[in-house]
């Protein structure tokens, strides 16, 4: 599934020297685009989940709607909510996702293949071969959509793994939309890392050495960033 021309030991030796690493054209051609078709043009828009932080209800948690007609109301009551606390330097967001409890009461062979795959031997072995952290086992493996407004605020990914993933799948996708990634650890000077189709980020998260957010989208826009994301410990 993925690129068999990946130059492990030159992405290997930068992600020692950076603890990150971005790889375009991570997957075989034939297999980007099939996920690609499947979660930008095929996937049903109910089967994603706006999922927000700081939940309402749940003072310290997060919280979650299934993207449903009847839920309109609480999902901008929820996007209202997350706004003020980022107003605040809170820990704020407002995307969609794959959610297991929707995900696995429906029939897609391709979101099972996604999971499979992110999360399996393979590519744990493709994991090693680009990083000194000896990972055993990939986990909560989700797929991310942003739509207009949606964002992630900075955060480091500490408690969740040693290695954190992105796996993007958006065409011509233009910086100006929003939805970049930002590498916050020398916050004089901020890298962004734009989600262009078929790219890979992995970084470091053990030790808070990886501070990021996602700057939001761009209100008014019919673009998406569909990616992939997860941990490895």
């Amino acid at each position: 599934m993925y690129n068999k021309n990946i130059d492990f030991e030159k992405f290997k030796n930068e992600f020692i020297k950076n603890r990150r690493v971005v790889i375009n054209d991570f997957l075989n051609i034939e297999s980007a685009e099939r996920l690609y078709n499947y979660y930008v043009n095929q996937m049903p828009k109910e089967y994603w989940c706006a999922t927000y932080m700081p939940s309402i209800k749940y003072p310290g948690d997060w919280e979650w709607w299934k993207n449903e007609t009847c839920n309109r109301y609480n999902m901008e009551e929820a996007y209202q909510h997350v706004c003020f606390a980022r107003e605040l330097n809170l820990f704020s967001y407002f995307f969609f996702k794959t959610m297991a409890q929707v995900m696995d009461n429906v029939n897609s062979e391709i979101y099972k293949e996604t999971i499979s795959f992110f999360n399996g031997s393979e590519m744990i072995e493709v994991i090693n071969k680009l990083t000194d952290l000896n990972i055993t086992v990939g986990e909560k493996t989700f797929v991310s959509r942003y739509s207009e407004k949606c964002f992630l605020s900075e955060h480091t990914d500490e408690p969740n793994g040693k290695l954190a993933f992105v796996y993007h799948l958006s065409k011509d996708w233009n910086p100006d939309w929003g939805g970049l990634y930002l590498d916050l650890r020398d916050k004089s000077n901020i890298k962004a890392i734009c989600p262009s189709f078929n790219k890979l980020v992995i970084f470091q998260v053990t030790d808070g050495v990886a501070p990021h957010c996602v700057t939001e989208v761009v209100n008014n826009i019919n673009k998406e960033r569909i990616s992939v994301s997860g941990w490895y410990n």
